[in-house]
C-alpha cells in the first residue's frame, strides 16, 4: 500500500474513525535485515489513525482474505537512518481480519495486528517508492521504543541506535507493562550478545523484582542468548510458590540453553509442582531433550492423577524409548489408555528390578 508524502492537514479528511485501536506488540525476528532494507528508520509519534475502507487481499492459490485499509499520520521525531522528505508522513497500510477469528499462519508481508495507536511513539521502517513511502515489511508496522530522548550517548550505527531506543522502553516510567514485555521479547529475538548487559541489568532491577511477568520474560530472553548466569534464578522462579502457566516458557528456554545432563534435573523438580499445567509442560520439555536420561523422571510421574500430565508422560516415554506403539491416542482414560499405562508400569518395574 502506498505511503503519501503529504502533510496531515492535506489528507486527514479522507479518514474514518477507527472502531478499535487496541494494539498488540510485534517482534521482528530479523531486525538487522529490516533496518538494512529500509530507506527511512525513525522514531515517530502517531498523530492520527483512520480507516479508509475495506476489501480483500488476493494471495497465491486463489486465496482471498478480508482486509481493513487504514492510514496513519506520523510525525518523525528522531531519524535514525535516511533523509525523509518531510517530518510529517501519511502512511497507508492494511490489516488482515476474519470475523470468525484467525487461525493458521499469517502470510509474509501482512499482519493481523495494528501497533499504530493514537499518540503512541514507535519505531517505524519505511522504503521510498516514487513520490510515496511504504512500510518496508507489512508484517512489521512498528516496534516499541522509549518515548523519551535516549539517556546515553548515541551509538554509531542504525542497528545499535534502534536497540538503544528499545532498551529505553525498559527504563522508561511511562511505558506500560505490555510494552516492556514487547521490548524484552524484541531484545531476546536479536541475534547479538550486545543486548545481554541491558537485559541482565533489567532482571536485577526493581521493576523486574516487583513484576513477575516481566522478570520471567527477561529470564527467558537471557536464556535464549545462552546466558547461563541466570540459570539459578530461572530454577528458583520455577520452584517458587507462584506457578502461573506462562512460566512454562522458562522450561523450554532452559532446555535450549543447556544440555540434558543439567536441564533434566531441573525439569524433574517441576514434575512435582502443584500445578498440573506446569507438570505437563515439564514432561513435554523432558522428552523434547531427546535424551534417555529423561526416562527415569518421566516414570516417576507415570501415576500422576491429571490425565494431561499422564498423556504427556506416556507420549514422552514412547518417544524417548522409540516404543511408539505405547503412546495413548488421547487423554480419555479408555482401553487404549490403560493398555499403555499397564505397559509403562511393567517397564518401570523391570527397570527397578534390573537396578
Amino acid at each position: 500500500m502506498p505511503v503519501t508524502k503529504l502533510s496531515i492537514s492535506a489528507v486527514a479528511c479522507v479518514c474514518l474513525p477507527l472502531l478499535s485501536a487496541g494494539a498488540q506488540g510485534q517482534v521482528v525476528y530479523d531486525l538487522p535485515k529490516l533496518i538494512k532494507s529500509s530507506d527511512v528508520v525513525a522514531v515517530a509519534r502517531v498523530e492520527a489513525v483512520g480507516q479508509t475502507g475495506s476489501g480483500t487481499v488476493n494471495l497465491p492459490g486463489d486465496h482471498s482474505i478480508p482486509s481493513l485499509f487504514r492510514v496513519a499520520f506520523l510525525r518523525l521525531t528522531d531519524v535514525l537512518k535516511g533523509a525523509p522528505a518531510s517530518a510529517d508522513i501519511a502512511v497507508r497500510y492494511m490489516i488482515l481480519y476474519s470475523q470468525g477469528g484467525w487461525s493458521g499462519g499469517v502470510p509474509p508481508g501482512y499482519t493481523i495486528r495494528d501497533t499504530l495507536t493514537l499518540n503512541s511513539v514507535r519505531l517505524i521502517f519505511l522504503k521510498s517508492v516514487g513520490d510515496h513511502y511504504e512500510f518496508t515489511n507489512g508484517s512489521y508496522l512498528s516496534v516499541v521504543c522509549g518515548p523519551e530522548a535516549p539517556s546515553r550517548a548515541e551509538p554509531a550505527n542504525a542497528l545499535d541506535r534502534v536497540l538503544s531506543l528499545i532498551n529505553e522502553a525498559l527504563l522508561s516510567t511511562s511505558v506500560s507493562q505490555e510494552e516492556k514485555a514487547e521490548a524484552i521479547r524484541q531484545l531476546g529475538a536479536v541475534k547479538t550478545d550486545s543486548v545481554v548487559p541491558a537485559l541482565r541489568t533489567f532482571v536485577q532491577g526493581e521493576v523486574a523484582r516487583n513484576d513477575e511477568i516481566l522478570r520471567v520474560e527477561a529470564l527467558v530472553a537471557l536464556l535464549g542468548h545462552n546466558e547461563e548466569s541466570v540459570l539459578e534464578a530461572a530454577e528458583a522462579e520455577l520452584l517458587s510458590g507462584s506457578i502461573p502457566y506462562w512460566k512454562s516458557n522458562l522450561l523450554l528456554a532452559i532446555t535450549r540453553a543447556i544440555g540434558p545432563s543439567r536441564s533434566i534435573p531441573i525439569l524433574a523438580k517441576v514434575l512435582a509442582s502443584s500445578s498440573a499445567q506446569m507438570r505437563t509442560s515439564a514432561a513435554v520439555a523432558i522428552y523434547q531433550t531427546n535424551s534417555g536420561a529423561g526416562v527415569t523422571p518421566l516414570l516417576t510421574a507415570l501415576d500422576d492423577p491429571d490425565p494431561e500430565v499422564g498423556f504427556a508422560v506416556m507420549q514422552g516415554l514412547g518417544n524417548l524409548t522409540r516404543n511408539y506403539a505405547w503412546r495413548p491416542k488421547s487423554t480419555e482414560q479408555d482401553a487404549d489408555w490403560f493398555r499403555c499405562l499397564s505397559h509403562w508400569r511393567e517397564y518401570r518395574q523391570r527397570l527397578n528390578h534390573d537396578e
